[in-house]
């Protein structure tokens, strides 16, 4: 089984489906987007967020020879997923976007406090349930 970031719900979707989980067990809420927030999350450092293309062509040269097994790796990985995912039914389909629907209502019920210590509900009508999604995501890295 793979997880691919630009394939992240549907990677999901497709684990959830094979170890019987609920929908639950594969709920997320992004931490960080360091290209949006500018920096990074582990060490508050700034990012600048760029293309490959803005990199001069000896670096990028540079840098593809140095990630060269990473690439061939992900590009496996990357394919095969692909295949199995050209051979779901449409009610996988359906799961996918019914996720990507409960992560974006989840990202506005749960947000990050402004000093990125722990995590505040958006709303005080929040059910208990939805209470407790919010507080799971207090945990950090190093406490899981």
């Amino acid at each position: 089984m793979f997880l691919i970031t630009e394939l992240i719900e549907e990677s999901l979707v497709l684990m959830r489906r094979r170890y019987n989980w609920d929908v639950d067990d594969v709920l997320y809420v992004k931490l960080l987007d360091a290209c949006r927030d500018g920096k990074r999350s582990w060490d508050k450092m700034p990012v600048k967020c760029g293309k490959t293309s803005d990199i001069d062509l000896p670096s990028r040269l540079l840098l593809k020879n140095a990630t060269r097994i990473d690439q061939v790796v992900y590009d496996f990985a990357r394919d095969r997923l692909q295949r199995i995912l050209n051979l779901q039914p449409p009610d996988f389909w359906e799961e996918v976007e019914q996720l990507r629907a409960k992560l974006s209502q989840l990202a506005v019920d749960c947000k990050m406090s402004e000093n990125e210590t722990t995590w505040i509900t958006s709303k005080e009508s929040l059910s208990p349930i939805d209470k407790r999604r919010c507080s799971i995501f207090r945990l950090n890295d190093l406490q899981v």
